[in-house]
């Protein structure tokens, strides 16, 4: 997805809504930060960036990364982008 449909989807999720993409109706039972973060990673923002665009730190920040990956059952980044994409989560345009 490009960068202004990614930002779009981020904004709605940090306000509590869907992205606008159907998979996310079924994906792991994932909280609404725990989501954005999950897209925030697809997109390929950093900790920082994420903990700066909600108001949060970098801590808390890394506390939902890690309680992501162990949820959907990734490793690193890469497995949870992989995830992303091919749960639909972030689409590919």
């Amino acid at each position: 997805a490009d960068e202004p449909t990614v930002r779009a989807a981020l904004q709605r999720v940090a306000h509590g809504e869907s992205p606008g993409w159907p998979a996310v109706d079924s994906s792991p039972e994932l909280t609404r930060r725990e989501m954005y973060v999950l897209l925030g990673i697809a997109a390929g923002r950093s900790n920082r960036e994420m903990a700066q665009e909600l108001g949060l730190s970098i801590k808390t920040i890394d506390s939902h990364r890690a309680a992501v990956l162990r949820r959907i059952g990734a490793r690193n980044n890469a497995d949870a982008t992989r995830f992303a994409i091919r749960s639909g989560l972030v689409p590919l345009h």
